[in-house]
């Protein structure tokens, strides 16, 4: 019912059962007011996943996750020799970006702004000896500023979990694997958790491997270590729980080639691929396309040009995030780029 005529009615009923019974009667009747700035935290909520899931994909394209002991950054590490001891589990990882957000409140006239994003990452993972499983995890802790966009500062804090199929005889072989990945983001300081969703997937990853020379490589335990150019194809179905929003469904799609020029130079090119369906919320329906390339140049200095803090790499990221949507509020895109300083200690 408008305001305006919902007063007029309680006007005319004043006249006849006085104004405070009548006042009253109104408030009891009309549904409370919604703020003012509703459609501004629609728009955030509607929006924050999609940064989110921005953020982990440039992180994830600079340090892959599963597996630790494969080297620094993009860089393929050497495959141990026969006999050697089990390599490292565990890897702790510091990453410094420093980059140029064309978007940072991601709203249809966003403001451009620096932005820092200080991020530390610890992964396991270990290979069943008497299964066919590589068993991973992480937990990962970020807090992203802006020079100009304080209202866009946000603190977050997830973790992985995965369990994925791998034979031990052919890293190019399909891999199915199931995971599950809670997302939690808080107001600066992590003062306030502002949002919570919980993601399990089924989905399945492959490798294809070429030498220097564009001659595939046959199938053996670690072709990594000896491919020049490489091709990743991870695809899954998810199921999305979230406190304060509606569930959804999506698939997902994540290729990339990286290609290792020498020792110390490398460059990967990756798009992270989503559809995401929406349970009806608030008597509608919403679906997304999210699309994220993320172009990746990695420099390996020689040993001595920066300080000897774990092993350090220096990266130049370039990305473009845009999200399409049937929800005016969940449109938008971006883009960014810069330098990105890393670290790591592998144990």
């Amino acid at each position: 019912m408008p305001c305006s005529t919902a007063l007029l009615i309680g006007r005319r009923i004043g006249r006849r059962i006085g104004q405070p019974a009548a006042l009253l009667a109104l408030a009891l009747a009309l549904p409370p007011d919604r703020p003012a700035e509703t459609q501004s935290r629609r728009q955030a909520r509607a929006t924050r996943a999609a940064s989110v899931a921005s953020r982990q994909a440039r992180t994830d394209a600079l340090a892959p996750p599963e597996d630790p002991a494969a080297g620094i950054g993009l860089a393929p590490g050497m495959a141990p020799p026969p006999g050697a001891p089990r390599p490292p589990e565990f890897s702790a990882d510091l990453l410094l970006p420093f980059l140029w957000n064309t978007d940072a409140e991601q709203a249809i006239r966003g403001r451009p702004s620096p932005e820092l994003t200080p991020e530390a990452r610890l992964t396991w993972t270990r290979r069943l000896e008497a299964q066919p499983i590589r068993l991973s995890a992480l937990l990962d802790a970020s807090s992203d500023r802006f020079m100009r966009a304080q209202d866009a500062d946000a603190d977050l804090l997830y973790g992985r979990l995965r369990a994925q199929y791998e034979s031990g005889q052919d890293d190019q072989e399909w891999q199915p694997f199931a995971s599950y990945v809670p997302t939690y983001s808080f107001a600066p300081t992590y003062a306030r958790r502002v949002d919570t969703w919980h993601d399990v997937a089924l989905g399945a990853s492959r490798s294809w491997n070429w030498d220097a020379a564009l001659r595939r490589l046959p199938p053996g335990p670690d072709t990594d270590s000896a491919a020049a150019w490489s091709v990743n194809v991870n695809g899954a179905l998810q199921r999305r729980q979230r406190d304060g929003g509606p569930p959804s469904f999506a698939a997902l799609l994540n290729p990339s080639v990286t290609w290792t020029l020498s020792a110390a130079w490398s460059t990967s090119l990756e798009l992270d691929v989503t559809r995401r369906w929406f349970d009806r919320f608030e008597g509608r329906r919403r679906a997304d396309w999210l699309l994220t390339p993320i172009l990746t140049v990695e420099f390996q200095p020689p040993e001595g040009w920066l300080p000897a803090i774990g092993a350090p790499v220096l990266d130049l990221q370039v990305f473009l995030t845009r999200q399409a949507s049937s929800a005016p509020e969940g449109r938008f895109h971006q883009w960014g780029a810069g330098p990105i300083l890393r670290t790591a200690w592998k144990f």
